[in-house]
């Protein structure tokens, strides 16, 4: 079989791997994995079929200003 990843890629894999695994157990990751899910949630519901055509400027905010990229690029001062 041909490997496509050498050696050291699939040490450093394995070591990051483990480091994930550990965060997963943490209090960070549960408090993480809460908000992903209430996001989930809102954008659902937002843009479901049945709302996508009533969505107000309010709404179109409120998406914008949870997208990570958006949060990134906000002005920090």
């Amino acid at each position: 079989m041909i490997s496509l990843l050498d050696d050291k890629v699939r040490s450093k894999i394995r070591e990051l791997l483990s480091r994930f695994e550990e965060w997963l157990k943490s209090e960070e990751a549960r408090v993480a994995i809460k908000d992903r899910s209430v996001k989930l949630r809102e954008f659902q519901t937002l843009l479901s079929e049945e709302n996508v055509e009533g969505l107000t400027e309010p709404d179109f905010r409120k998406i914008i200003a949870s997208l990570w990229a958006f949060v990134g690029w906000t002005n920090k001062d």
